[in-house]
């Protein structure tokens, strides 16, 4: 009797709580917005985004809207907000048919959501104020956030809360912070990073008190700070630069639950130094080891500062196989240990520190500076394996996120015959992208020397406008850039807008490289 009063009893709470929740729609579904013939069978065609956002948070799956180039902005705000919470419920948003973007008003955050992901779609954020997107639990993969080329102290990037995987994102403009990190406090929130590129910004990375990133093949060019955290930070092959007179490379702006563990990572300040910039500052809230393992620092005052705070427990720190000079450096008393092994206490040479071009000289103390690492296991941030750097006989890494490049011969200056070979290879200029402060201009690696040729338009109601005079600059081989704001001012391009720029590259033998075409957001 009691097992059958039991029964009915559970059998009236099942009933209770399934009247009590909406019911949801449990197929996943695609949505398709001016998808046109990538539209799959089945798909189902909206007019809006906003509305396949709302239908897809309806649905108790991992559905995925299909969202056309229209040449034009898709206009927000735009939010994802799924009905029930659970690890199948979530949206990506795929670009088809070219690279779709969307955009906001002032003010706006462009998209919000919680699994709300992005694959192939581009973010303008041109705007004086507001947030690009602000993502719980989403992954974006390749795609590109603009912002305006001047700074705006009130206009942030990405904000993204773990489990959060960024794959070849590319933050771009004068954001106050271009990428926040928030934290997760639990294992498996952890943010990762794999190509990521951000640029201009006055503060590059903020992570929150207990926010967990982990990067890899990433760079970083700031203004103020490179990475400002109070989490947790590991980074493997990467490159952190700041400009800023009295800039830091990696803050801990308070007292800081978690530490750095950096491998083959270069930290360079690229602008005048005032004497009041460090390429690492560190305050710790609980006794902390940070971990530097074949890091090259260049360009700044000092390597390390360690101030002293009453009550503040210890940050230690280990390094190893690494190249900085710390003469100036400030570790006050009790303030943690340091403790070293295989370092050279002599600044790392590099080609071009002003110029970007942080690539070992001849000579450098990175040079097979790395004793530890599994050369079959190695190639540095341009996929580059391991040489012997400095004649001993054994290859070894350098310290840094870049091997030293030894001079190379000229191409064709022997033929079968004796006759100078024929020069048939177009030149590829590598990194192609626009790098807005401290001056805009069009940043590139070029594989030889050559004229480059700019060809800017403006963008008008989606389109390409008459093309302006061209900009022709030659370009020596290696790391370079070309000026854009003067030429831009006197086509009269220097506008709220988007202007489009066509870039080619021609050798000394006439071969060409394919045209490649970026967008310049300008406010």
């Amino acid at each position: 009797m009691r097992a059958s009063l039991r029964a009915l009893v559970v059998a009236l709470a099942v009933a209770g709580a399934a009247l009590a929740v909406p019911a949801l729609a449990s197929a996943e579904t695609t949505f398709c917005i001016n998808a046109d013939a990538v539209c799959p069978p089945g798909g189902e065609d909206r007019a809006d985004l906003q509305i396949a956002l709302d239908q897809a948070a309806d649905t108790a799956d991992h559905d995925v809207i299909l969202l056309g180039d229209k040449q034009t902005p898709y206009f927000g705000p735009f939010t994802y907000e799924p009905v029930a919470l659970s690890k199948f419920n979530g949206v990506t948003i795929k670009g088809v048919g070219g690279r779709p973007s969307l955009t906001a008003g002032v003010g706006d955050t462009i998209i919000t959501g919680h699994k709300a992901s992005l694959e192939r779609v581009d973010i303008f954020a041109d705007l004086p104020e507001g947030l690009a997107a602000d993502l719980d639990a989403g992954d974006l993969t390749d795609v590109k956030v603009t912002g305006p080329a001047s700074f705006h102290p009130d206009l942030n990037g990405i904000a993204v809360t773990g489990p959060s995987k960024l794959d070849h994102v590319e933050i771009d403009g004068g954001y106050q912070t271009a990428l926040t990190v928030k934290g997760g406090g639990l294992a498996g929130r952890e943010v990762t990073a794999h190509g990521l590129t951000i640029q201009g910004p006055d503060e590059g990375i903020v992570l929150e008190q207990s926010a967990d990133f982990q990067a890899s093949r990433f760079r970083v060019d700031a203004v103020g700070a490179g990475i400002v955290s109070t989490g947790f930070v590991n980074i493997a092959a990467g490159v952190v630069t700041t400009s800023g007179p009295g800039s830091v490379g990696l803050l801990q702006p308070e007292p800081s639950e978690g530490n750095f563990e950096l491998d083959h990572v270069t930290v360079a300040h690229v602008g005048q130094p005032n004497g009041n910039d460090s390429a690492l500052l560190l305050r710790a809230a609980q006794p902390l080891d940070t971990r530097l393992h074949a890091v090259a620092i260049s360009g700044y005052t000092r390597g390390f500062r360690r101030p002293f705070v009453n009550g503040a427990p210890p940050e230690n720190v280990v390094i190893t196989d690494s190249a900085w000079d710390p003469s100036h450096d400030e570790l006050e008393h009790d303030t943690g240990v340091f403790v070293e092994q295989r370092n050279s206490h002599v600044a790392p040479d590099v080609v071009n520190v002003a110029g970007g071009d942080l690539h070992p000289r001849a000579g450098s103390s990175a040079i097979d500076r790395d004793q530890l690492t599994d050369l079959a296991q190695f190639t540095d941030l341009e996929g580059v394996a391991a040489l012997d750097g400095d004649g001993d006989g054994i290859a070894r890494p350098d310290a840094g996120a870049f091997e030293f490049r030894p001079a190379q011969p000229e191409p064709g200056t022997g033929g079968g015959n004796g006759a100078p070979a024929k020069d048939v290879s177009a030149p590829v200029l590598r990194k192609l992208r626009i790098v807005r402060r401290p001056k805009l201009r069009l940043a590139f690696t070029a594989s030889e020397a050559a004229t480059v040729k700019i060809v800017p338009q403006r963008i008008v109601r989606g389109r390409a406008a008459k093309a302006r005079k061209p900009i022709v600059r030659h370009v020596s081989a290696g790391r370079g850039s070309v000026a854009l704001a003067r030429a831009l001012r006197r086509a009269g391009l220097l506008r709220a807008g988007t202007v489009r720029l066509s870039v080619v590259a021609t050798d000394a033998a006439g071969n060409r490289s394919p045209k490649r075409v970026l967008r310049l957001g300008i406010s």
